[in-house]
């Protein structure tokens, strides 16, 4: 009876959760390749992007296979230039608050929010461990 009693919690929580286990390391394999080659650009953003970079986020703002807030979170890095203007930071807002956004695309968000001319350290570190 236990058995059958933890196979169906087992069961009901998969369900629930849309069957993705949140085990460490796991987030990367959940990451969009967006959200992965914005991460890259951010790590080595130094005022704004570069003409190469730029053009990646261009191709990303195009992408209809994209969700709607990596082309959101790739326009307002286009558009940076040393940091973000108040509209892009009234979009930054929005998907930080949106709970149905994945966990890297709200972080993403507000490392872009707070940024000043470049990402801090512990940004970089955010960064590099959605790099891995």
């Amino acid at each position: 009876m236990k058995k059958q009693l933890f196979l169906f919690a087992l069961f009901a929580f998969l369900v629930f959760s849309g069957g993705q286990l949140g085990f460490a390391g796991s987030e990367k394999s959940s990451m969009s390749k967006g959200v992965h080659e914005m991460a890259d650009i951010m790590i080595h953003l130094n005022h704004s992007p570069s003409s190469s970079e730029k053009a990646t986020l261009e191709k990303m703002i195009k992408d209809k296979s994209a969700s709607n807030w990596e082309r959101t979170l790739a326009n307002v890095m286009l558009n940076l230039n040393h940091k973000p203007s108040s509209s892009d930071k009234k979009k930054l807002t929005e998907i930080m608050e949106d709970k149905s956004a994945p966990p890297a695309v709200r972080e993403l968000a507000a490392i872009i929010y707070d940024l000043n001319h470049k990402p801090t350290e512990d940004d970089k570190e955010k960064l590099g461990k959605m790099l891995k």
